[in-house]
């Protein structure tokens, strides 16, 4: 069973599953819009009425993408993220092999070094509330679980793709280049991160598949670049000049080490920031 899969990520896994693999998988979906694609059920839910959410059936693999997204309220990410999670979970039977959730690499503290999974977290104090959120959100499953089914947590570094919404990073980045818009860079542009291609995060999620053991896992890209770097190439792909500002505000770094994700899933993403971008934007 998914949810979100009409959103950015959980779309292009099921893509993914549907091309690759489809006659392997019975697809059911959880969500307030009936699936665009062939399914085997769809239980129509509106997480941010977390209440109202029901469903029954045998599922062997959950994937749970749906989410409030940055940018929106407090009270949604509570629901959706927080509460609508929980009330998944209770109403999953003991047949569930695994549970896939997918969080971001937002709950970390930012570094000036890679980033392993057990690095220190973000804390009650921390202004991200979105962060936040998707923080308690796994804390949640993993208490539910109790060994009763794998708890797979994938922890997100600015994924990025054809699809996207423009409030998202880098599609943002792109919007505004492309409408003139000023650019405010923090750090002076100078910020590190590695951002991963859709199509890499896909086959990465497809992986988990296989696996019946918990974990939490670092999903993000194989280079690591500045902002600078991204909004030039941005910028060189759309044939158009960036309107940067620079701040001298400097929150650290945001990069992913994906040792472990490549250790235990046996893949490495391929896809650097100069080819993904031109897939995402340019027009060949």
């Amino acid at each position: 069973m998914i949810t979100g899969y009409s959103g950015f990520v959980g779309s292009h896994l099921v893509d993914f599953i549907r091309t690759e693999f489809e006659e392997k998988f019975s697809i059911y979906c959880l969500g307030r819009k009936e699936p665009s694609f062939p399914h085997s059920g769809w239980f129509k839910a509106d997480l941010n009425r977390p209440e109202d959410v029901s469903f029954s059936g045998d599922f062997d693999r959950v994937f749970h993408f749906a989410s409030a997204l940055p940018g929106g309220s407090k009270p949604d990410f509570l629901n959706v993220n927080v509460k609508a999670t929980k009330r998944i979970l209770e109403l999953l039977n003991g047949d569930t092999k695994s549970f896939l959730y997918a969080s971001t690499g937002g709950v970390y503290q930012k570094m000036n070094q890679p980033i392993s999974e057990n690095d220190p977290l973000i804390g009650a104090n921390s202004v991200d509330e979105y962060a936040k959120s998707k923080l308690e959100a796994e804390r949640i499953i993993r208490a539910h679980s109790s060994g009763r089914f794998a708890v797979h947590i994938c922890r997100l570094f600015f994924p990025y793709g054809l699809g996207q919404s423009k409030n998202r990073l880098i599609p943002g980045l792109a919007h505004k280049i492309n409408t003139n818009e000023k650019i405010v860079l923090k750090g002076r542009g100078q910020m590190l991160l590695n951002p991963i291609f859709i199509q890499d995060l896909a086959s990465a999620l497809y992986k988990t598949l296989g696996i019946d053991n918990s974990f939490t896992l670092n999903f993000a890209g194989p280079e690591i670049v500045s902002l600078n770097e991204i909004v030039q190439t941005i910028s060189g792909t759309l044939g158009k000049k960036a309107l940067a500002e620079y701040a001298e505000e400097n929150g650290g770094n945001l990069v992913g080490d994906i040792s472990r994700m490549q250790r235990i899933l046996g893949f490495s993403p391929v896809v650097g920031i100069n080819e993904g971008i031109r897939r995402t934007f340019g027009n060949g």
